[in-house]
């Protein structure tokens, strides 16, 4: 449960494995697997913690989603650093506000979680598995009632991605 590149060399040193916070995308999975110095090591386990919005409209996925990425804005973060358009992503947020986020490309969304449609869903376990994510566990979406529909689609998801 380590962030900074001095802490995940020291897990890699000492620990079994990793476990990766909110944010954490493939870029800072691999990103964090090499600091550690384990990438290609099947001993040492890496487990990822990521958002979930799944609804059948992408956009009004990316929408919902908006204030929890202004809010990992807002703080120092190193997994929204390793992101391949973090300085593209401040830009907009300091020119348009939170609107500006939620009409981002869909692939930026999927660096940061598991956000959009079910195939955007499996895409981004996809990728994390791809990039060294061994478990990937889910957290929830931001309304009472999206989260009810996240827990019940969990199962079709775990069957999609098998």
């Amino acid at each position: 449960g380590v962030r900074g590149p001095k802490s995940l060399a020291v897990a890699g040193r000492a620990a079994d494995g990793l476990v990766l916070a909110e944010g954490a995308g493939p870029a800072y999975i691999r990103q964090s697997l090499e600091h550690a110095g384990r990438t290609g090591d099947d001993s040492f386990r890496t487990s990822v913690f990521t958002a979930l919005c799944l609804t059948e409209d992408r956009s009004e996925a990316h929408r919902l989603m908006t204030p929890f990425l202004a809010g990992l804005l807002a703080l120092p973060n190193p997994a929204l650093d390793a992101h391949p358009h973090i300085d593209e992503i401040r830009m907009r947020h300091a020119d348009g506000g939170d609107d500006a986020l939620a009409t981002m490309p869909t692939d930026w969304w999927l660096e940061l979680g598991a956000i959009g449609t079910l195939d955007d869903v499996i895409r981004h376990v996809d990728d994390l598995h791809g990039a060294g994510a061994d478990d990937v566990a889910f957290f929830p979406g931001p309304t009472v009632e999206l989260t009810r529909a996240d827990l019940d689609a969990v199962a079709t998801i775990r069957a999609a991605i098998g």
